[in-house]
């Protein structure tokens, strides 16, 4: 549920956000440090409304915040892909396994993308503490964040047209740009495993997941592979 109080779990997420050498990203750390930059919404099992969760991510593209699906209570791969199963049920969500974003065979590479209240496509970024993860989104809980505004960060040269992500978002206030982006390229190579996927792909992947655990708890998503 989305709530004005700050729960103990949002406090720390946002402190290991912002610790840019493990995500590799000077930007997420500046977004986790500022009040305004994420909004966050609490899910305590893997039974989510859909509903609900369309019109918070609604709320925060709105708002110009980074909206935060945050899985206080969701452990392991059976409950991520049973999250993810109730997601797909939304007619705005479109959630596909992804073969390109999976290392083998003994896991799944999931996509998870959402329509925003303008037509605009965006990859939603998924975290958990999980070893299928790469190690830059192994985070103390389970999330699902995307960025649900428009094409907002003046210092994109050239955004996608029908596309967002978070690249759109706009920086907060007093961070310097061209430092973000050089600190994020240093500390992204510094955690990246030799044997993960190329950046690009990365910024597709929701979730890697057990195959076995995708083939118990949300079946349907492996009919396309």
């Amino acid at each position: 549920m989305s709530s004005s109080e700050t729960s103990h779990e949002q406090v720390v997420f946002r402190d290991w956000l912002r610790r840019g050498q493990l995500t590799g990203c000077a930007f997420a750390a500046h977004f986790a440090a500022s009040e305004e930059g994420l909004l966050f919404y609490e899910l305590f099992d893997s039974a989510v409304d859909p509903a609900a969760v369309a019109d918070f991510l609604d709320e925060a593209g709105q708002s110009g915040r980074v909206g935060v699906l945050l899985g206080v209570n969701l452990r392991g791969d059976d409950e991520t892909a049973s999250f993810l199963g109730a997601l797909s049920s939304h007619p705005r969500w479109e959630i596909s396994a992804d073969p390109q974003l999976a290392r083998d065979g003994r896991e799944v590479g999931v996509r998870s993308t959402w329509t925003t209240s303008e037509g605009l496509r965006t990859d939603a970024m998924g975290f958990a503490p999980s070893a299928f993860m790469p190690v830059s989104r192994r985070a103390p809980y389970l999330a699902l964040a995307a960025w649900t505004g428009g094409h907002a960060n003046a210092q994109l040269e050239r955004p996608k047209h029908g596309e967002v992500g978070m690249g759109d978002a706009p920086p907060p206030r007093d961070v310097d740009y061209e430092k973000s982006m050089d600190l994020t390229h240093r500390w992204s190579k510094r955690v990246r495993e030799p044997s993960e996927i190329g950046h690009k792909l990365l910024r597709r992947l929701s979730f890697r997941l057990d195959k076995a655990a995708v083939e118990r708890s949300f079946p349907t998503l492996l009919g396309g592979l």
